[in-house]
């Protein structure tokens, strides 16, 4: 066994073309330089119980025999680079393209890497874990299973070519607008093997009059010379948040509904709004997007 137990790495770890025969693990609190280990063999176990990834992982093209797990089993984990100038984080890479592994097990992430699983074989689970940037997925066989439970995709999802099981795990996965899209252009009917029983069991809470995207800008657009900017500053930050976490049947949930409509209230206060005011500009998200019509008007 390669076992290299650190708080916090600070070098390069470059492990590409390896040979174990054992399992190899590499353990810490941070992991801030890039991790390459290209084109090897682990005949065991691949563990990187890191509770953050500021650096990006590269596991392309390796043959491991046992499970790869990472981050950590007991705690949430993050994958971010350090703050830009302008406060943003953006997510790091972490790739699997073309490797083959008894299973990955990426868990409980609560910002997921910038993921590329593509031609990778084998099990693959990814869930409690949020991925707020692209999933490259195309090529993959997962036969073997695939474990989507609460799950969050909130950009593309790309599937062409995937080989997936018959039975997934999928209980609470959500997917936003974003990876709906990517999924529907996908060459592979991902839809409809998730969501044939759904649907069937469950009808939407009231017809869909609207478009099918949550495009509340345009929405709003022809009322932005009626109302001061402050108001649409404030509404334009609360709708974004929910804009990441968007429910699949968004449009049929009053409690979606009813979070659309507190965003609109509370922007108003923000802004001093006129009651009257407020309620046009819920009623026309509510009709623009064809919302259920549980949501609180106030």
């Amino acid at each position: 066994m390669a076992n290299r137990p650190l708080d916090e790495v600070k070098e390069p770890l470059v492990l590409s073309s390896a040979r174990v025969g054992g399992s190899l693990s590499v353990a810490g609190h941070i992991l801030d330089y890039d991790l390459r280990a290209t084109d090897s063999e682990v005949g065991g176990e691949v563990s990187l119980a890191f509770e953050e990834f500021t650096a990006s992982v590269y596991l392309d093209q390796m043959v491991i025999g046992g499970e790869a797990r990472i981050g950590s089993d007991t705690l949430k984990t993050s994958f971010t680079q350090p703050a830009r100038e302008d406060g943003s984080r953006p997510a790091t890479s972490f790739t699997v393209a073309d490797s083959t592994f008894g299973g990955l097990r990426l868990r409980n992430a609560v910002r997921g890497p910038q993921l590329d699983l593509s031609g990778a074989v084998g099990y693959v689970d990814l869930s409690n874990s949020r991925f707020p940037s692209e999933v490259d997925a195309n090529d993959l066989d997962a036969s073997s299973g695939l474990n989507l439970r609460r799950a969050r995709f909130d950009a593309t999802l790309l599937l062409d070519g995937a080989t997936l099981p018959e039975a997934m795990e999928i209980e609470g996965l959500q997917l936003s607008q974003q990876a709906k899209n990517g999924l529907e252009s996908s060459d592979f009917p991902f839809l409809d093997v998730l969501f044939e029983s759904a649907e069937a069991d469950t009808a939407p809470a009231v017809p869909v009059v609207a478009s099918k995207v949550f495009d509340w800008r345009a929405v709003v657009a022809p009322l932005r010379d009626a109302y001061p900017a402050s108001f649409f500053e404030q509404l334009e930050r609360r709708l974004e948040r929910l804009e990441t976490d968007l429910p699949v049947d968004w449009q049929a949930r009053d409690t979606f509904a009813a979070g659309v409509m507190s965003a609109v209230s509370r922007a108003a206060a923000v802004a001093d709004l006129a009651n009257s005011d407020t309620a046009k500009v819920q009623a026309a998200l509510r009709s623009g997007l064809g919302l259920a019509a549980e949501g609180e008007m106030s």
